[in-house]
């Protein structure tokens, strides 16, 4: 076991390294951000379907779903810009 941990510890010190690690955070945080959205918007859209389609068109017609996007998006944005100061932390 102490070999193989000494075997990480020298990848994770080269070069190569530390761009495979960089390249796995960022697709953890990526995976992560997705996961996260999709659940967020698989809710509004299940008690989108529930309400009552009085309601349903008046929001519609007011632009409430695409209000409800762009705020899922500046979500989205605000979580990936503030993980990127953080990939700079692997040196």
């Amino acid at each position: 076991m102490g070999t193989f941990a000494s075997l990480l510890i020298g990848l994770a010190t080269s070069l190569p390294g530390k761009v495979l690690t960089a390249l796995g955070i960022g697709w953890l945080t990526f995976t992560g951000i997705s996961e996260a959205s999709d659940s967020v918007k698989n809710g509004a859209l299940s008690a989108w379907g529930a309400m009552p389609s009085d309601i349903a068109q008046l929001l519609g017609l007011s632009g409430f779903d695409q209000a409800f996007g762009i705020i899922l998006g500046a979500f989205v944005a605000k979580a990936a810009l503030a993980s990127l100061p953080k990939l700079g932390k692997l040196t």
